[in-house]
Formats: C-alpha cells, sequence, structure tokens
C-alpha cells in the first residue's frame, strides 16, 4: 500500500494495479462504440482516468486497488452498462465513509463538468441522494475533515 488518510478512526489505503484486460472481442466492441460516439462528437479524444478496480472494506480499514483506464473504457462500460471492474473512470468526486457515524460524506460535481452538473458522483455513476441529505458547504466540510485527528 503507497499512501493512507484517515477521517476519524476509518484508514483508507490504495495500491496501483494492472487494469483489467478486457477480451478481443470486448475491445473490438469498446473501439466501434468509441468511434461511433467520435463520430457523433469530433471532440471526443481518448484521454486516461483513474479507476477503482476493487475495494474491500476489513473492519476500520478500506483497501482500494486503483487502475488507469480510458473514456473509450469508461463510456463503453458507462453506457453499455458492462459491469467490469476498472473500466470507469472515478471522475472529478471524491467520496468519505464514515461506517461509525453511518453516512458518507460526497463531493458535489462543480459546473465545470459535461455531465451530471451539481449531482453528487459515486463509483459507478450519479446518484440523487436530495431526500436524504444534510449539506454543509465545502468550507464546513473541510473544517470537519481538519478537525478529525488524522493520525489514527
Amino acid at each position: 500500500m503507497n499512501e493512507y488518510f484517515s477521517l476519524k478512526s476509518k484508514k483508507v489505503t490504495y495500491k496501483w494495479v494492472d487494469s483489467p484486460v478486457l477480451s478481443r472481442e470486448e475491445e473490438n466492441e469498446a473501439n466501434e462504440y468509441f468511434d461511433l460516439k467520435k463520430s457523433e462528437n469530433p471532440k471526443n479524444f481518448n484521454g486516461k482516468g483513474i479507476s477503482c478496480k476493487r475495494f474491500l472494506v476489513k473492519g476500520d480499514s478500506v483497501e482500494l486497488d486503483i487502475c488507469e483506464t480510458d473514456f473509450k473504457r469508461n463510456i463503453w462500460s458507462r453506457d453499455l452498462q458492462k459491469k467490469i471492474m476498472g473500466t470507469q473512470i472515478i471522475g472529478t468526486n471524491i467520496i468519505f465513509c464514515d461506517l461509525a457515524d453511518k453516512c458518507l460524506y460526497l463531493d458535489i460535481r462543480s459546473s465545470s463538468v459535461t455531465y451530471g452538473k451539481g449531482s453528487y458522483g459515486v463509483f459507478g455513476g450519479m446518484v440523487d441522494f436530495s431526500g436524504h441529505l444534510i449539506t454543509a458547504s465545502s468550507d464546513e466540510f473541510i473544517s470537519y475533515v481538519i478537525s478529525c485527528d488524522l493520525r489514527n
């Protein structure tokens, strides 16, 4: 494990792993789908991103296996509902999970993203938590994180 941070007594660790290997058929399908999307929007390009290939919760720790993916695999996997861990880009958001408080701390997507503006992002897509939210500003959230003892 490379690095970790702690939110209260929860420790999150991660390590870099290899990207998932697609079958030849899946790779061809992803290429064809990306070509179709590129023909619909010539501005699309196949940039790189980060994905979560595996996560494991063990007591007070959460282990993440992080890998590289690309936009081609991301839109193919997302749009065609493929259930292949490590293909979808995590995105412009962060998730903190506190099991003791039984809540998730979600970073709201900015107004500059292409889709999901103002939504709360989670691994694998956008979720509408509007009926279950206690909201706080970014400053309030940052103050809360700073007030936690990050050495545990």
